[in-house]
């Protein structure tokens, strides 16, 4: 990963993993680990749908997103627990991979529901 890119998301506590094109954990952050499903550890060269549930499915836009077809996929307000999350993906296309931005939204989430209530 990027050093820049490191340094870019370290402030709003945005953790990653990059996966290749068959969903197989090539990098990671040390704090991605908060989002992985219980009882699951996040090893490189694992199937990151193992420990993401979220990915399952989602063949088709990684296939699109490594073709760079668009710029970028997002899931927003994940639940896990007592922690919100959104998903953002996109291509890294120099390597044919795609990473996958975790960003922790809970307060964001906690503020939209008592608006509404």
């Amino acid at each position: 990963m990027n050093i820049l890119l490191k340094k870019l998301l370290a402030p709003k506590q945005i953790e990653y993993i990059t996966i290749d094109k068959n969903f197989i954990i090539t990098d990671a952050s040390i704090g991605v680990q908060r989002y992985a499903e219980a009882n699951t550890r996040v090893i490189l060269g694992m199937d990151s749908r193992h420990i993401f549930p979220e990915l399952v499915g989602l063949d088709n836009i990684l296939h699109s997103l490594v073709l760079q077809d668009f710029p970028y996929f997002q899931i927003r307000s994940i639940r896990r627990l007592e922690t919100y999350f959104d998903l953002l993906f996109f291509s890294e296309p120099e390597e044919h991979t795609v990473i996958v931005l975790f960003e922790d939204v809970t307060e964001k989430v906690r503020l939209e529901q008592e608006l509404i209530q």
